[in-house]
């Protein structure tokens, strides 16, 4: 396939690399009627999948390549706690703030 959705974490690897990559890209998605029956369908719409952390060099050839069409970035609701209970910045923010996303350290 040379065309699709790319995918691509930032924060967690393990949904790339242990849930994508290993079937291909592929998910299913599941509908639970309202009779009880259950209907499954493989969903194959992915192109690609990649990590920040280890497929840098490949998102920056993406975003350079002249056929791309849109860009959207999807934050879920920990994405928007970057402090704690005290109001300091959550370790893993101050550590990005401080070193930027080039320096990321694995933990």
């Amino acid at each position: 396939m040379d065309t699709g959705i790319i995918c691509c974490e930032s924060y967690d690897e393990e949904v790339i690399t242990r849930c994508f990559r290993p079937y291909d890209n592929l998910s299913i998605a599941v509908t639970l009627n309202a009779n009880g029956s259950i209907e499954k369908e493989v969903v194959g719409s992915m192109a690609e999948s990649l990590t920040m952390l280890y497929d840098r060099d490949r998102i920056h050839e993406i975003f350079e390549t002249p056929s791309l069409q849109m860009v959207s970035f999807t934050i879920t609701e920990k994405g928007y706690a970057i402090r704690n209970i005290r109001e300091e910045l959550l370790p893993a923010v101050a550590e990005g703030m401080e070193n930027g996303p080039e320096n990321r350290l694995v933990t």
